[in-house]
């Protein structure tokens, strides 16, 4: 009979992920209970400025809540903030692994330092990332309200995903799936990078500490 203890390096990459995936999916209902709640104080504001006159009140109330933000544009904001903190997560990562393996702060950097090799998978993913991803969190970070750059980038993503909008120069984001996409390729790329390097879980068994290979969170061990 033995049990697993987990890498605190590994447990670190998936845990931030957990969380950035569960605040990502969470906000639509989180947006939909703030709104009630904000349209009930509204009202009940409304309804006691009105002495009792119905049609004052429902006056007041258009009035009150004609100022309030557009629901749409509360969800722009908060998913370019999302891609801002994913592509974060996976630099930080990124950069724990260079100062470990004395080496620059990009993956082909490390890999080639380290002498290894991620699969075509995850290659091609970091090649998504560094190409694709970073524009959009660029444009979205530095230029968004200037002069767009790589505006084919843009527009092509635009054009693949449904989620993203490149029109009058403005970049805008109405959806999770991009950034959930994101989010999973750069934990795949990080758990296998972080597996190549030697970062692994710990299984005691029988009064010995083996090291042993990353397991899936519902793996039995």
């Amino acid at each position: 009979m033995g049990f697993s203890i987990q890498n605190p390096t590994l447990s670190m990459i998936k845990r931030k992920a957990q969380i950035l995936e569960k605040l990502i999916c969470q906000y639509p209902k989180l947006l939909e209970d703030w709104n009630k709640d904000l349209f009930a104080q509204l009202k009940n504001e409304a309804i006691q400025e009105a002495c009792g006159d119905k049609e004052v009140e429902e006056s007041i109330f258009s009035e009150k809540t004609k100022t309030l933000d557009d629901e749409e544009d509360l969800k722009n904001i908060f998913y370019q903030s999302m891609l801002l903190m994913v592509v974060a997560y996976y630099e930080s990562v990124v950069t724990l692994f260079a100062k470990h393996a004395n080496s620059g702060e990009i993956i082909k950097a490390i890999c080639s330092k380290k002498n290894i090799e991620l699969s075509k998978e995850s290659l091609d993913d970091v090649e998504y990332i560094d190409e694709e991803v970073n524009a959009l969190r660029n444009n979205v970070c530095h230029n968004n309200s200037g002069t767009p750059r790589k505006t084919d980038v843009l527009q092509r993503i635009s054009n693949n995903s449904k989620d993203i909008h490149f029109n009058g120069d403005m970049i805008s984001i109405t959806g999770p799936n991009y950034i959930l996409s994101v989010l999973e390729k750069e934990t795949k790329i990080l758990l296998e990078l972080a597996d190549k390097l030697g970062y692994k879980n710990k299984l005691y068994s029988n009064g010995l500490l083996k090291n042993i290979p990353y397991v899936k969170k519902d793996d039995v061990i």
